[in-house]
């Protein structure tokens, strides 16, 4: 549904539907490698009481890798794509923000679901991935309205 509310942008720009498995993909992997090391803390009880630090900590090596990841992919939209500096530039921001997200959202929700006294594991699975494709889709796709149009 969310795809087909941009459905008019995508029609003209086609090359954006290219980008959007490779940023859920990674928004995925980062969200799942988030929630298993909190769910792994929180069984052994060591981020009780440091969840801050926990967060932090996330919001960093996401932000890193982010921005690596960001880049490289940045630098493909712009030399394979299209040879524009603002797809480049659109792709890798959009990247970035994708895993920043879904590794605080990956670190929150495990937390979230053990406060309530729900197993904490059901955020690792298809619940976080299918809420992270939905997030990077917004986000990717909101983004390239704003450059892109």
């Amino acid at each position: 549904f969310i795809i087909m509310d941009y459905e008019k942008y995508i029609r003209v720009m086609p090359f954006l539907a290219a980008f959007i498995p490779v940023i859920i993909g990674m928004g995925g992997n980062i969200a799942a490698q988030s929630s298993t090391m909190v769910i792994r803390g929180l069984s052994t009880g060591r981020i009780i009481g440091q969840l801050p630090k926990v967060l932090g900590k996330q919001l960093v090596i996401s932000s890193i890798l982010g921005l690596v990841y960001g880049l490289m992919l940045g630098i493909f939209g712009h030399l394979q794509m299209t040879n524009s500096s603002l797809t480049g530039l659109l792709v890798g921001l959009s990247m970035m923000v994708s895993m920043i997200f879904s590794s605080l959202i990956g670190s929150v929700l495990p937390v979230c679901f053990a406060r309530f006294n729900f197993d904490p594991t059901i955020a690792s699975g298809p619940f976080v991935s299918t809420l992270i494709d939905i997030i990077g889709v917004l986000i990717y796709l909101n983004l390239a309205v704003l450059f892109l149009t």
